[in-house]
C-alpha cells in the first residue's frame, strides 16, 4: 500500500461522490486507515469537515481523493519543465 499522502501535507480534493468538496484544500491530520460505517479504505483524518453520503459530515477523506500540494515538489517540477525547454 503506497499512501499519496503524509501527515501534515496539505492537499487538494480531486474527486468525491459530493461535488462540493471537490476543490476543497484540507490538511492531512493523520492517517485512521478504516473507520466503522465509512467511505472506503486508507482514510486520513482532516482539519475540515466534508459532506459524505450518507451524513453526518465528517473529518476524513480516503486518500484516494486527494492529491498532495507540495511547494518543494512543484518547484523541482516546474525547473524540470524550464530545463526541457532549453534543451
Amino acid at each position: 500500500m503506497t499512501l499519496r499522502c503524509k501527515p501534515v501535507d496539505m492537499a487538494l480534493i480531486i474527486k468525491s461522490i459530493n461535488s462540493a468538496n471537490i476543490g476543497k484544500i484540507v490538511t492531512c491530520i493523520k492517517y485512521v486507515g478504516t473507520y466503522k460505517d465509512c467511505i472506503g479504505p486508507d482514510l486520513w483524518e482532516v482539519d475540515r469537515l466534508l459532506m459524505w453520503a450518507p451524513p453526518p459530515a465528517r473529518r476524513l477523506c480516503p486518500d484516494s481523493c486527494l492529491m498532495p500540494i507540495r511547494p518543494d515538489e512543484i518547484k523541482e517540477e516546474r525547473l524540470n519543465e524550464q530545463l526541457l525547454n532549453i534543451a
